[in-house]
């Protein structure tokens, strides 16, 4: 499966969840870590901690939020893609 937000659920219009957060660069952020989490325990996917967690990260500094979060999603894509390169002998 590719890695990206419609992984997560009922979070599409997550600036109308927050009502402290403006549509921004920062509502991106904060979906990349929610994505990272859930890629690291997907039992997290549900609505309720979404919402939780997301109010709890935008309290945090944008920058160090954003690192985090690229790293655990930059690791699974790249496990995707080398198990999908697999499927076809493309190395």
């Amino acid at each position: 499966m590719m890695v990206n937000i419609n992984y997560l659920k009922d979070l599409k219009n997550l600036d109308n969840k927050i009502p402290r957060i403006k549509p921004s660069l920062k509502i991106g952020i904060i979906l990349d870590c929610l994505l990272a989490e859930v890629i690291q325990d997907p039992k997290l996917n549900n609505k309720d901690y979404l919402e939780n967690k997301s109010k709890e990260l935008n309290k945090l500094n944008s920058d160090d939020l954003r690192k985090k979060a690229k790293e655990v999603i930059e690791e699974k894509r790249e496990k995707d893609n080398n198990e999908m390169k697999k499927g076809y002998f493309v190395k």
